[in-house]
């Protein structure tokens, strides 16, 4: 297992998930996988249906690098927000089988929604649930949701 989660609960509406890194080599190869633009081969891993590795070309790795390369001068927000967006994706196929969940932004500070996954019933045949990611990497997470929802 990639990750330990532990839910966290806020209110009503609010739901989510702390993540514990337990095997940071294997998290890396995976997060790099999605990078090279294979999130499928990654969706495959988690549901343990363990495929060969796919073939990468020059090209998928020298736009992975480009991706997660932070230019001269600039600061690694967008970069590091793409990883954590990638690790949240991950998370969440860990933690729900049988759900349908997007694939992740393969673009940095990509608008819309961080994540966004259905929860099937059991027969597969509804939707029992609408899961939207918000995903932020704050140093005052209360503070910043607080004034997303208008709560200040």
């Amino acid at each position: 297992m990639t990750l330990t989660l532990s839910q966290l609960d806020h209110d009503d509406l609010c739901h989510g998930w702390s993540w514990v890194v337990q095997d940071e080599e294997k998290l890396a190869r995976q997060v790099a996988r999605v990078a090279l633009g294979q999130f499928r081969h990654v969706s495959r891993i988690l549901a343990a249906v363990e495929p060969d590795d796919p073939a990468t070309t020059h090209d998928h790795a020298a736009d992975a690098i480009e991706l997660l390369t932070v230019p001269d001068g600039e600061d690694p927000w967008h970069r590091d927000g793409w990883i954590f967006q990638t690790i949240s994706w991950i998370a969440a196929h860990q933690q729900s089988h049988g759900a349908v969940t997007r694939p992740p932004h393969i673009i940095k500070a990509h608008k819309g929604f961080d994540g966004l996954q259905l929860q099937l019933t059991e027969d597969g045949k509804s939707v029992a649930a609408v899961i939207i990611f918000e995903d932020k990497a704050t140093e005052n997470p209360r503070k910043r949701f607080a004034r997303m929802f208008g709560r200040e």
